[in-house]
């Protein structure tokens, strides 16, 4: 698996800004079926309020059936997460980054799009260039 994983996945190719193709690496999921990392890139989001944020590390999964961001590796990365009447807000430093509207039980639904402003590109970015683009609001 590639170092740089970060458990944000989606089976959406065409989604990727930037894009790293991986030619070995597999995934297992809590039923311990296996799926294949076909790379890893960058993906904008635009929110529910106009913002753009890019998310970084995020893997190219042949197979996966939804779109998963981790709540744990956001933690992880210093933001604080609220939760209040359905309402989850992912928070770095004075920034709403995502909020998400809960639909059942434990689900959460990102309040937001990708955002496609021009087509992806292979990736050429250092790991500590992609840190810096993680949070920039444009």
């Amino acid at each position: 698996m590639d170092s740089r994983a970060t458990w944000h996945m989606t089976p959406n190719r065409d989604w990727f800004h930037t894009y790293e193709p991986i030619s070995e690496g597999l995934m297992f999921m809590g039923n311990d079926h296996a799926l294949e990392i076909a790379g890893i890139g960058t993906i904008k989001l635009k929110m529910y309020d106009g913002s753009i944020h890019t998310i970084s590390g995020v893997q190219h999964m042949k197979g996966l059936k939804k779109n998963l961001l981790s709540v744990g590796k956001f933690d992880s990365l210093g933001c604080k997460i609220r939760t209040d009447n359905g309402i989850m807000k992912i928070i770095k430093g004075a920034l709403v980054v995502l909020k998400a509207r809960k639909i059942v039980a434990n689900l959460f639904v990102l309040m937001g799009e990708t955002h496609h402003e021009a087509k992806a590109s292979i990736a050429s970015a250092s790991p500590a260039e992609e840190k810096t683009m993680m949070w920039h609001k444009n």
